[in-house]
């Protein structure tokens, strides 16, 4: 007789609600989506727009707000101050030399650059700025180099110049290791850092970047060599980014050939998304601005694109810009000047396409002869080192992005210190400006609450939900509800999701033992939601938080609209008066709930643990913690801080416990005083309703005190 099977194990209980729900397969995209969705509106307005120029002058118009809008977008500019240039070596090659030199684009901001003059030169000569993409070493990798070389041999004067973050420019660069802090391939998280810290202060990198390449040409066109009236411009990959950006802005350069970059932000959206912080603007999209506008803002100046079919860039993309930017060329009679060569490869130099460049910029910067791409031998990087150290920040000292940022960052706080001397009328400024940088729109009117099962624990039960929104998703929840419960509801946000503490002994369940109903929402973007193809910053690029910068909007804005659709659940479910409603934030979600319980005004009761003390603080850490940056509102340091919503919040009560400085470590007394001033103003007619705790590494029974009498 067969014995009998035992009966299968009770499933492990845990609080994920979506794995029931197969119809939303696809909710951790929804964050991309939403973005996606209102990027490509914008992106379609812009092309009927563009459909519609037909004359000349519809071309010309257009062509001049093009150029406006990125100088606009990128900017503002600083005013051109000497350059100071030095030659600090050579290294003579026989049929060219090279000139080793530093010149300063902003008073103190370093530009590292190497001149290749061809000898003998006869005349003024035809020159090209060279633009590196993100290599370490810069211009001295041997693909740049292949190129670089080849137009010397051709005749050619070459200005290839260090971007920030790469080569002798190293923004983070340590002294003990001889490397950037990221390690080998940092180039990327070199620009993260200080791009990130720049859209908070309403700055761009690529304001720096088009920068140092508009003060090149300024210095290009002081040799004796050049011909001011024949200058090109070309790079690839970063340095294509670079080339299309100073190109469109800086009318001097005749030619332009930007390689392995250009395409439309639709096809970039729908493959890779958004890149490095300087490969966006902030409100971009939003001010209907697409790839295409830098080409079309130099229209009709002679613009080669080069392009691979299996590039990291669509070249469907790259097809649809040339065909609407040739429309452009040809109502304004240069047809001609715009051309376009592609290879069969992947995001690399070919020989079929250097050869095409050799020969356009033979063609437009008249220079005739042969455009055979040629076997060279390369220099080494002791030839090519410009500093003595091979690093501006040992040699030479001076400026970075970071401090010159800082200084702006500076001049902000000091403009809100004026602002809050009317305080009533600042904190009414800031609720405004607060929703409108962080793009928080309420959430409509949506389905009722789904039930979606129950598991008994002792004391309490863990009730599953789902917040129908549309039909790619709906908020997972979780209200963790006591047997006798005392009539608090809290409302827990925490960056891991609803799940990371709604387990037995986790501090959901503390919560529920003093008697309070909980409930954890999966924020879009987290948890079951999230977060995504792009994933989390963490220490890389947080690609996903730029997507929303070219919108002008903030991941944290988009979450607040589901954090009013948890606290409307808790209304119905609960009969929660809004007064009566707390809520609690851990880490990097706590400016999430900051910012809904000043616009909102509907907590009565608000603890941030372990939360940053303001954004300040990030933009002049030179070495912060990139996690803080997904809760940041891209440009709010123009008009408000992390302190001022807690000054709006108030007469309520706030709890800050261990509040967290930039680099994630707890706040110093200092700090905390001078951050935490405007709140206590606000607070002034109830100082018990704010309270500000630094606690001992751990000690959570010094936390639990807290947050208790925090609930009374």
């Amino acid at each position: 007789m067969a014995t009998p099977l035992p009966p299968p194990p009770p499933p492990a209980e845990h609080a994920s609600v979506l794995n029931f729900w197969g119809y939303y397969t696809d909710a951790t995209n929804v964050l991309y989506q939403d973005f996606s969705r209102e990027a490509f509106a914008r992106l379609a307005e812009r092309k009927v727009k563009v459909a519609r120029l037909e004359s000349r002058a519809d071309w010309e118009r257009y062509r001049q707000e093009a150029r406006e809008r990125i100088i606009e977008l990128a900017g503002p500019f600083p005013e051109k101050t000497p350059l100071n240039p030095r030659v600090l070596g050579a290294v003579n090659k026989g049929a060219f030399r090279v000139e080793k030199i530093v010149y300063e684009s902003q008073p103190g901001l370093h530009v590292t650059a190497a001149l290749f003059v061809p000898e003998p030169l006869r005349g003024k000569a035809p020159a090209i700025i060279y633009c590196s993409g993100h290599s370490d070493s810069s211009f001295r990798s041997p693909p740049y180099q292949t190129m670089i070389l080849n137009l010397v041999q051709k005749g050619f004067v070459v200005l290839a110049f260090d971007p920030i973050g790469q080569g002798e420019r190293l923004q983070y660069f340590n002294a003990q290791t001889g490397r950037s802090d990221f390690g080998n391939g940092s180039s990327t998280r070199e620009h993260t850092r200080a791009g990130s810290q720049c859209f908070l202060t309403g700055s761009s990198l690529a304001r720096y970047m088009i920068w140092d390449g508009i003060r090149s040409v300024d210095y290009l066109v002081t040799r004796p060599e050049v011909d001011p009236a024949r200058i090109g411009i070309t790079g690839r990959s970063g340095g294509g980014t670079q080339s299309a950006y100073i190109a469109s802005v800086d009318e001097r350069i005749r030619a332009a050939a930007p390689e392995n970059y250009l395409t439309t932000f639709e096809q970039l959206l729908k493959t890779r998304g958004p890149q490095d912080p300087e490969q966006n603007f902030h409100r971009g999209i939003a001010r209907g601005f697409d790839q295409p506008d830098f080409v079309l803002a130099r229209a009709p100046k002679p613009t080669l694109v080069v392009a691979t079919t299996r590039d990291i860039f669509s070249i469907e993309g790259t097809q649809a810009l040339f065909a609407e930017a040739r429309r452009g060329f040809t109502a304004l009679g240069r047809a001609d000047a715009l051309e376009m060569t592609v290879d069969d490869a992947e995001h690399t130099s070919t020989r079929k396409n250097r050869e095409a460049t050799y020969a356009f910029f033979r063609q437009h910067l008249e220079l005739p002869g042969d455009s055979t791409d040629e076997s060279i031998a390369l220099l080494s990087a002791d030839e090519l080192r410009i500093t003595e150290t091979g690093q501006v920040s040992t040699s030479l000292r001076g400026e970075s992005v970071f401090t010159l940022n800082r200084r702006e960052a500076t001049a902000l706080g000091e403009k809100r210190d004026e602002r809050r001397r009317d305080l009533p009328r600042h904190l009414a400024a800031v609720k405004a400006d607060a929703a409108r940088l962080a793009g928080y729109a309420p959430p409509a009117e949506r389905a009722p609450a789904v039930f979606s099962g129950r598991i008994q624990r002792e004391g309490y039960d863990l009730e599953k939900y789902l917040l129908p929104v549309d039909e790619r998703y709906a908020v997972p929840v979780v209200a963790l509800v006591p047997k006798t419960p005392s009539g608090r509801v809290v409302l827990y946000l925490h960056p891991g999701g609803k799940a990371a503490q709604a387990g037995p002994d986790g501090e959901m369940e503390w919560l529920v033992k003093q008697g309070c109903t909980v409930i954890a929402p999966d924020v879009v973007g987290s948890g079951e939601l999230g977060p995504g193809f792009l994933g989390v910053p963490g220490d890389n690029p947080p690609r996903l938080w730029y997507a929303y910068v070219l919108l002008g909007k903030s991941i944290l804005g988009r979450q607040m609209a589901d954090v009013m659709r948890t606290v409307r659940f808790a209304q119905a479910r609960f009969g929660v008066a809004p007064g009566d409603l707390a809520g609690v934030a851990r880490g990097v979600f706590g400016p999430l709930l900051l910012h809904t319980a000043a616009i909102e005004g509907i907590f009565g009761r608000v603890a941030l643990i372990e939360s940053l003390l303001s954004y300040h603080s990030i933009a002049m850490t030179e070495r912060y913690a990139p996690a803080w940056i997904q809760g940041a509102v891209p440009g709010a340091l123009t008009a408000y801080d992390l302190p001022d919503l807690v000054a709006c919040v108030a007469p309520r009560h706030v709890l800050l416990a261990d509040p967290r400085d930039s680099r994630g470590a707890p706040a110093k007394a200092a700090e905390i005083a001078e951050e935490t001033a405007v709140m206590v103003r606000a607070h002034a007619r109830n100082p018990a309703r704010l309270k500000v705790l630094s606690l001992p590494p751990g000690d959570t029974a010094a936390l639990n005190k807290a947050v208790a009498e925090w609930l009374r």
